[in-house]
Order: structure tokens, then sequence, then C-alpha cells
């Protein structure tokens, strides 16, 4: 689990959170979670939380593109 690695996440439902929105992303992207493109999923949803993001859908959508590059340039 990329979460359990991450520092920064104290709050137990924050984990559940995060670890639900990275869940469905890799679902979506058809993307291993055990693969280095997850892990990189991972790390950007981190990061886009940290700076402030906490909407699930921006989060979402940010986690995807990240997978496949081209889908946000219908």
């Amino acid at each position: 689990m990329p979460f359990s690695r991450m520092p920064g996440i104290t709050d137990p439902d924050e984990l559940k959170f995060l670890e639900s929105v990275f869940e469905e992303a890799c679902r979506v992207s058809k993307v291993s979670r055990d693969s280095p493109e997850a892990e990189n999923m991972a790390l950007k949803l981190m990061l886009l939380h940290q700076s402030g993001v906490d909407d699930r859908g921006q989060l979402l959508e940010a986690t995807i593109a990240l997978a496949d590059p081209d889908a946000d340039q219908g």
C-alpha cells in the first residue's frame, strides 16, 4: 500500500480518503497498484493533497491524468 510509506499522513480518515481516490484512479486507469506508475500516481496525489487540494474530483482527475497524459486533451 503506497500511502503507508508517505510522510505527513497522520489522520486515519485522511488516509482512507486518499487511498479511496488512489484505488479509483488505479481502477479507472487500469494501472496495477504495485506498479511504478501507481507509485508515481500516489506521490502526485499526496503532493496535491499536501498543497491544499482536497476536492475528490480534482484529485482523481489529476491522478488519472498522470496515468494517461492525453486524457485531458480531449
